[in-house]
């Protein structure tokens, strides 16, 4: 009966020259042909030394099989191989954030043999770190800076590749980050720039804009006030209430989206909100 000592590789993809070895004469005769096993799939192998046989691992799934030789009308003991396939990455998260957005995780599968940084990439910029992994099915990276036009929002495919290959972008979108532009608002913009509490449909001007979360008034030297009913009906134009009872003060008008906070205007005085 044959008997395998070692596999070298002990991990590969389809197509991978794989040296099997065992003790001496135990595959028969230098230059025959064996039948070597991965799993349930079969290949031929040459015994190339009295102690060696050579093969190519056939096309598998990824994981673990066990290897085997049936030779000398008797099959030997097994030990695992691995098959590394191309990583798939089925979603990002978070999938939007800022031109830095620090943190991303990749989920999926065939992602523990994704070994560098490099090896992820955002639209053709790699991340410039691995934060973490959790088993074979989620990765954190640190993304790249993203470049973002004219427009203030750019949206990029995330993919990873490891030695079985490169991942394949999911078909519903899943596998995208999308970068947005820090918001801006221009200083004094606000209309009316004086308004008493309650007032409905005030608007200020800026840009970037896009998926609004909210619109604050920020006095510089108290708290915070929010706004009602906050929307962008462009780009460039949000539109707000004052709330009743917000304390007469003058404010900066500030804008938060998932590029950001608009940085206060420094004089604080984009609206005055009398009593």
């Amino acid at each position: 009966m044959p008997t395998i000592t070692s596999i070298a590789p002990t991990s590969g993809t389809t197509g991978t020259a794989v040296t099997i070895t065992g003790p001496s004469g135990t595959f028969g005769t230098v230059g025959s042909t064996v039948r070597v096993n991965f799993g349930t799939r079969t290949v031929n192998g040459t015994v190339a030394t009295a102690t060696t046989v050579t093969t190519t691992a056939p096309a598998g799934c990824s994981g673990q099989t066990q290897v085997s030789v049936t030779a000398l009308n008797s099959t030997s003991n097994s030990l695992p191989f691995f098959y590394i396939t191309g990583p798939v990455v089925t979603s990002v998260s978070p999938a939007l954030g800022t031109a830095s957005p620090g943190s991303v995780t990749l989920t999926g599968t065939g992602l523990s043999t994704v070994t560098a940084a490099s090896d992820v990439s955002f639209g053709g910029t790699p991340a410039t770190a691995i934060v973490s992994r959790t088993g074979d099915t989620q990765l954190t990276v640190t993304a790249p800076t993203g470049t973002i036009g004219p427009s203030g929002i750019a949206t990029v495919t995330v993919t990873a590749t490891n030695p079985g290959g490169g991942s394949t972008p999911s078909p519903c979108g899943f596998s995208s980050f999308t970068y947005y532009a820090a918001p801006t608002v221009t200083p004094n913009s606000a209309s009316p720039a004086t308004a008493p509490a309650g007032t409905t449909g005030a608007t200020a001007t800026g840009a970037n804009f896009y998926d609004l979360i909210s619109v604050t008034l920020d006095p510089g030297d108290a708290p915070v006030q929010p706004t009602e009913n906050a929307f962008a009906t462009t780009s460039g134009l949000i539109v707000f209430d004052i709330p009743a009872g917000t304390p007469a003060d003058a404010y900066s008008v500030v804008v938060q989206t998932p590029g950001g906070t608009s940085t206060p205007n420094p004089a604080f005085d984009d609206i005055t909100v009398t009593a």
